[in-house]
């Protein structure tokens, strides 16, 4: 199968809003069909354009979490989709566990089979 690239997304704008200086766009974000495996580090997304920004993209907030069972979230860093699932495992009484541990990556050999995002893309 193809690895996945930015050009297998296609982003739709919804809304545009601009608070204080900067650009809040709600917008639908689809994967094509040509990849379907999640590849290590997380799926590359679109450049700023795509998401009806001039500059740059601050963050894109993921929103109405897909019902796939596994959390997407956008990093900044790799400008990546990257999905987590519950990890499994057991906790002891007492033990105040932090959410943050509870997820990991999801693995490079599995299928994705969420195709559409609703998200808010803020920058420039």
């Amino acid at each position: 199968m193809a690895a996945f690239t930015a050009t297998n997304f296609t982003v739709t704008v919804e809304d545009r809003q601009i608070e204080g200086k900067k650009r809040r766009n709600r917008c639908i974000l689809i994967l094509g069909t040509e990849a379907d495996f999640y590849p290590a580090g997380g799926i590359p997304l679109p450049t700023y354009a795509n998401w009806g920004l001039n500059r740059n993209v601050d963050y894109i907030d993921i929103y109405g979490q897909p019902q796939d069972g596994y959390v997407w979230k956008y990093s900044a860093s790799a400008h990546t989709l990257t999905g987590y699932r519950m990890t499994c495992g057991t906790i002891s009484v007492g033990t105040d566990v932090d959410a943050a541990t509870a997820l990991s990556e999801l693995a490079t050999d599995l299928e994705i089979l969420t195709r559409q995002w609703y998200c808010e893309a803020v920058g420039w």
